[in-house]
């Protein structure tokens, strides 16, 4: 089985690949989910650090955009600023 990267070893990814047959389907699901909370919390730090000043709320929509579109990002921002004001 060829590794995933040019970077890995085969000796890595064949010990990568008994790792993972050697997992429950709930342990599966579960390191699926850490790994997708642990790249959204990188592409949250990256987009802070990418627009200084901006509050975690804005840096979510701009997450939201990069990943759905402007079209939804901008439907989320027009919201989130009506319930704002509801509570000015």
């Amino acid at each position: 089985m060829k590794p995933y990267t040019a970077d890995t070893s085969a000796e890595a990814h064949r010990r990568h690949v008994e790792n993972v047959r050697a997992m429950t389907p709930a342990e599966r699901v579960a390191a699926a989910f850490d790994l997708s909370a642990w790249a959204m919390q990188r592409a949250l730090m990256v987009i802070q650090q990418q627009h200084p000043g901006i509050d975690e709320q804005e840096a979510r929509l701009i997450l939201l955009e990069r990943l759905y579109g402007k079209e939804l990002a901008e439907r989320a921002r027009r919201w989130r600023q009506a319930w704002m004001q509801q509570y000015e």
